[in-house]
């Protein structure tokens, strides 16, 4: 029985624009999330996703001609029907339908159509209906991600917004599916789905066993060939490449991000190839850390997503944090932070993806009710547990359709609120027995404004001669005088003071944007910088500094103080300090560095970059080569 894309009759009269593929307008965080729960979840249904034997998923980006793509004739024919229907019976077409029309004609002018496969090692697919039908969504019990509502988020990375599905299980073999979602039309007398299906042709389509489910297409048999035993393939036709210049870095980025947990413990390997351009990324254990770093600046981002800047704190409370116990299927790590000046935060990963950053519901862990504490990273890990009573199965229920925060909270019954509740206060009661309360509040300083302990009576200093603005003469007046003019408050004469090399060599200065960060170690500097676009970004050389202040006594103006160097970290090379130990060079490529300085750093307010132009060796100035001309030529005359 032959396979091919059929759109059923339907009531509905749906357009082209669906609220739940609209509003997430191809974000990686959406799409590669979801398809990384599913794939993590379908490992552990098949036993997998262990230290010994990890989920294993691979996302490819390739192309194929328009030919292969199974059911691509019955799906130009529903589209055009349907853009028939749409700009002849409705009104005026909204924005958001007008941009679909626009993409999917756009991709079909083409030879060619770009896919992303996302192939895993978990237990497969027996019911390809259970997939496709959105009225039919389902969460297994261990699992993370949603199945049927879960697998539109796919469509928010096709520009055709059309999915196919391929399985290999151990109770079903290969099978094959897929769905394609366009806008309602007329045909037959009838008003034709918007919603077409890739299934075995049949009379009555959607009463027979086995519905939703076709012959297996060549496109697809290629990828399931590649499997070892069982898993699932899913191929997002029209790729759209995240509206990004480098989806393989994004794909890395999220996976990285939000499954930090899963990759670290060695539950999870993930692969990324672009067969297109031969690039190719892994996302593991060893090169964790690396990925993580190259997104440490970020600081904020999108409303409830994970910013990369606390992933990376995250990922080293997990690695060097003190481990709790609260059963067998809660873990927690936490790690106080007496140099960095920040927040505390926690984060909640279930099954190793993460879901919450400082949950505010249920109260018990909120930073409100722990904000007595010493400043802390926490991060608690809900190991996967049946029992819908547990914190994981609570966690769980809490959840929102995109898996970030619990607010699904208040939807919970009384008994399911109290229990999350009591969960969360016997975490935050041992979090405050180890972490400690914060130590007297020090006097109010202005952030930003440096302060060093008063030093006491000190000589009266004497102040050099100055001539005043509104003056026209050349008098010079002493303000004050006891005899030692022009000598610092340590009897040093001021004109014949030379450099003590407590600060780098005098330069000239070049004005560069730049955004300076604290990294996890808090003798390290993560640094943004670029030259303004008037500046050349050649030869440049960078000093830390911290600028001038006062005592607490406001009475003592301070000096500013040299940060002394280790090295600078550019693309994966260190450069160490040589005879200065208070500058470095720049790469020649602005982006983001990595400062380590000779010592730890209290605290970020203040720190200011210096930097310099350094000429480069054997490189003589033209107010030296026209010295030297001018001594030649005294000497010939």
């Amino acid at each position: 029985m032959a396979s091919d894309l059929i759109f059923p009759a339907d009531t509905r009269n749906d357009g082209f624009a669906i609220d739940s593929m609209a509003r997430r307008n191809g974000t990686p965080e959406t799409i590669v999330r979801e398809l990384l729960q599913n794939s993590l979840d379908a490992a552990r249904e098949a036993g997998k996703a262990t230290r010994d034997n990890p989920a294993r998923v691979t996302f490819t980006i390739t192309e194929c001609s328009w030919d292969e793509v199974p059911g691509q004739q019955a799906y130009r024919t529903a589209f055009e029907k349907a853009v028939e229907y749409r700009q002849a019976h409705g009104n005026e077409l909204p924005q958001a339908e007008i941009r679909v029309i626009e993409r999917i004609s756009a991709a079909l002018q083409q030879l060619t159509v770009r896919l992303l496969f996302c192939r895993d090692n978990g237990i497969g697919i027996d019911d390809m209906e259970r997939i496709l039908n959105e009225s039919n969504s389902s969460k297994p019990r261990k699992g993370g991600g949603s199945i049927g509502v879960g697998h539109l988020t796919a469509y928010a990375g096709s520009d055709t917004r059309y999915i196919l599905y391929a399985g290999c299980s151990e109770t079903k073999g290969d099978i094959a599916g897929g769905h394609a979602i366009l806008a309602a039309h007329i045909g037959g007398g009838k008003r034709i789905s918007a919603n077409g299906y890739y299934v075995r042709e049949s009379a009555d389509l959607f009463s027979i066993h086995g519905r939703y489910q076709a012959d297996m297409p060549l496109l697809l048999q290629r990828e399931i060939d590649l499997l070892e035993d069982t898993g699932t393939v899913v191929c997002i036709t029209g790729f759209n490449g995240f509206h990004d210049d480098d989806p393989v870095n994004e794909i890395a980025r999220v996976t990285a991000t939000y499954f930090l947990a899963a990759i670290l413990s060695d539950e999870m390997v993930v692969d990324i190839e672009n067969r297109l351009s031969g690039e190719h990324m892994r996302v593991d254990r060893e090169t964790l850390r690396d990925i993580l770093r190259r997104e440490e600046m970020e600081l904020r981002t999108r409303t409830g997503w994970l910013a990369g800047n606390r992933a990376m704190r995250a990922f080293e409370t997990l690695w060097s944090g003190q481990a709790l116990r609260f059963g067998s299927d809660v873990e927690v790590y936490y790690r106080p932070l007496e140099a960095i000046r920040t927040r505390s935060q926690v984060n909640v990963f279930r099954g190793g993806m993460w879901v919450a950053l400082n949950p505010t519901r249920p109260p018990g862990l909120s930073l409100q009710n722990l904000s007595h504490l010493r400043t802390f990273d926490c991060v608690v890990l809900l190991h996967p547990n049946e029992d819908e009573s547990s914190l994981y199965g609570l966690a769980r229920a809490a959840e929102g359709t995109d898996h970030i925060e619990f607010d699904q909270y208040g939807a919970m019954t009384q008994e399911q609120r109290s229990q999350m509740q009591e969960h969360f206060a016997i975490i935050a009661t041992k979090l405050s027995e180890v972490i400690g309360n914060r130590a007297e509040e020090r006097s109010y300083s202005p952030e930003g404004f440096a302060t060093v302990p008063s030093l006491g009576s000190q000589p009266q200093r004497v102040l050099p001669r100055v001539r005043h603005r509104n003056q026209g003469t050349r008098t010079a007046t002493t303000r004050k005088s006891n005899g030692e003019d022009d000598l610092d408050h340590d009897g040093t004469n001021r004109r014949n003071r030379r450099r003590r090399g407590s600060s780098p060599t005098p330069g000239k200065r070049v004005w560069v944007r730049s955004t300076t960060n604290i990294g996890s170690d808090p003798s390290t500097l993560i640094v943004a910088w670029q030259p303004h676009e008037e500046e050349d970004s050649r030869n440049l050389s960078v000093r830390v500094l911290i600028p001038s202040g006062s005592d607490e006594t406001c009475e003592r103006i301070t000096e500013p103080r040299w940060l002394q160097l280790a090295s600078i970290e550019a693309s994966g090379i260190t450069t160490r300090v040589g005879s200065d130990p208070y500058e470095l060079p720049l790469p020649k490529q602005s982006g983001v560095i990595r400062i380590h300085l000779a010592e730890p750093l209290d605290n970020i307010a203040g720190v200011e970059l210096d930097v310099v132009r350094r000429r480069p060796m054997g490189v003589r100035t033209d107010a030296e080569n026209r010295t030297d001309a001018a001594n030649v030529n005294g000497r010939t005359d």
